[in-house]
């Protein structure tokens, strides 16, 4: 509630003492929310440097917040009883809750956290076990090779025993506001001051502002869901009687496109598929777009992806949020369309395509982009290598290549941006050159080098919503923020991690050159 005091000094808004509350609980959630993710990548930053052991760090400083998140009063460090207590890191005998600690999201991981637990028989002291994953869990843990570790001895689902700082945070956000406070007190001091926390009280040489390659992104609020109108195998027979074919081993989205064919229609790749419904945030109630003729009328109504995501008991459905994951992609890739930039199935890349000629021009074997630091000529994102001994023969088409992966923390979706390479035969399939050439280029390059490509390929990405390519075009539906930055983190020594990488380079090969002699 929002009332208006009227004074000397004119009207200002006062508000009342709830909605101060409100927004002090939600400025210490969206804190928190913070704090959590200066810290997962302070652990990737960690790790790249082999510094430390940041999960055995991290064991003491969770105890407090997940004590107030599980109502496990007297949780303890197990590491302190027994040395590397096997499978557990902190443990609750009164609640019978214990946690696995760990930086490692990979299902190996969990299954060597399994055995160990089902080994040393565990279960019988632990009712509730969690495995908390510092950095980030995965989307999806198959159930079945998990359920064959644990035997029935004890109930462990991957998508409610593995958790990350989102479930943490889920499960505090009805919280009354001082626990909620005092969490966010605790991850302050020794989240927020690197060296207090990683170098346990000395004081780091000096410091540097990293760049992440995450960046936020608002997306639009809703998108539309509508019932597939099209019949799957009447659309397989008929495309027989024309000119493309599909087969009952096609893919769902391989069927929309043959159906829009029939029909004479064409339509931009923003949209999914699932279960007989087709969704896109383009809106599938305007009869003009041709994507509506696909769906039958009455059922497309939009739904605010925030519900999209949700169940009915308020938890995060992980199959929709896939889904709108992937419907970011696509829309990405329509997006990026007229930029040449496109969409490589087989290795999940976008990659930079030969440069946009007229038909009378003669194909042209390199591709320059300017941008903001690079060169007056731009930068080379595409060009054409022939063989050395046979000029008129192509031996591959190089292209300046990245992953682009979506994830949502707490309620801002954030875009990460992982600059690579890919190799072609013919402009788009994979040459068998490939493996070879990629792995050529990247052990060539420095994280300098990997630093300007993620600055290079975030401005290209942004420049649609700075300045439209046409006047009549609407601003794109993916906006794109800046980089991350973490300011005051510890900075390493180039020269000193130069010639560590060089070290383990020369490794390598010797282990290869020994290989060789048997």
């Amino acid at each position: 509630m929002i009332t208006r005091d009227r004074g000397s000094a004119g009207r200002r808004l006062r508000h009342s003492p709830v909605t101060i509350r409100a927004m002090n609980l939600q400025k210490s959630i969206n804190r928190i929310t913070e704090l959590f993710g200066m810290f997962r990548f302070r652990i990737e930053a960690a790790n790249q440097a082999d510094l430390y052991d940041v999960s055995k760090l991290a064991e003491d400083v969770m105890i407090p917040v997940l004590r107030s998140a599980y109502n496990c009063q007297f949780l303890r460090n197990l590491n302190r009883e027994k040395r590397d207590f096997a499978g557990l890191d902190l443990g609750d005998d009164n609640a019978r809750i214990a946690f696995q600690i760990t930086s490692d999201p990979s299902i190996a991981k969990i299954k060597d956290a399994l055995q160990k637990i089902v080994a040393h028989k565990h279960y019988l002291r632990y009712e509730t076990i969690y495995i908390y994953v510092l950095k980030q869990k995965q989307n999806k843990y198959s159930k079945k090779p998990l359920q064959e570790i644990t035997k029935g001895f004890f109930h462990f689902d991957p998508d409610e025993h593995i958790i990350d700082s989102r479930n943490i945070i889920a499960r505090i956000r009805n919280f009354d506001y001082e626990v909620i406070q005092s969490i966010e007190q605790t991850l302050e001091v020794h989240f927020a001051n690197p060296a207090k926390y990683f170098l346990r009280g000395q004081a780091p040489k000096r410091t540097e502002t990293l760049t992440v390659n995450l960046m936020p992104i608002e997306i639009p609020s809703q998108l539309f869901m509508g019932k597939a109108n099209y019949d799957r195998n009447e659309v397989i027979e008929q495309s027989r009687e024309n000119q493309f074919f599909v087969s009952r081993r096609s893919s769902d989205r391989a069927i929309v496109w043959a159906a829009l064919k029939l029909k004479g229609l064409s339509f931009s790749s923003d949209w999914v598929v699932r279960s007989g419904s087709i969704i896109t945030f383009h809106n599938l109630k305007d009869e003009t777009l041709a994507l509506s003729a696909l769906v039958e009328p009455g059922t497309a109504d939009p739904i605010p992806w925030r519900t999209y995501i949700t169940k009915a008991n308020q938890e995060l459905d992980v199959d929709h949020l896939n889904i709108v994951k992937e419907l970011l992609r696509t829309t990405l890739q329509a997006q990026l369309r007229h930029r040449r930039i496109i969409w490589q199935h087989q290795e999940r890349l976008f990659n930079f395509i030969d440069p946009e000629r007229n038909a009378s021009e003669k194909r042209k074997e390199i591709r320059k982009e300017a941008w903001s630091r690079g060169r007056k000529d731009g930068r080379i994102v595409y060009r054409v290598h022939r063989w050395e001994d046979d000029p008129e023969r192509i031996k591959f088409h190089e292209h300046l290549a990245f992953e682009a992966s979506f994830d949502l923390y707490d309620s801002q979706w954030f875009m990460a941006i992982k600059p690579d390479w890919f190799c072609s035969y013919d402009g788009y399939k994979k040459s068998r050159l490939h493996k070879g050439r990629v792995s050529f280029l990247k052990r060539n390059e420095h994280n300098s080098d990997v630093l300007e490509s993620l600055l290079f390929i975030t401005e290209i990405l942004q420049k649609d919503q700075k300045k439209p390519l046409l006047k009549d075009v609407r601003l794109p539906p993916i906006a794109l923020g800046d980089l991350v930055t973490l300011p005051d983190s510890p900075s390493i020594d180039d020269a000193e991690w130069l010639q560590q990488d060089e070290k383990r380079k020369r490794r390598a090969l010797d282990a290869k050159a020994k290989l060789s002699l048997f």
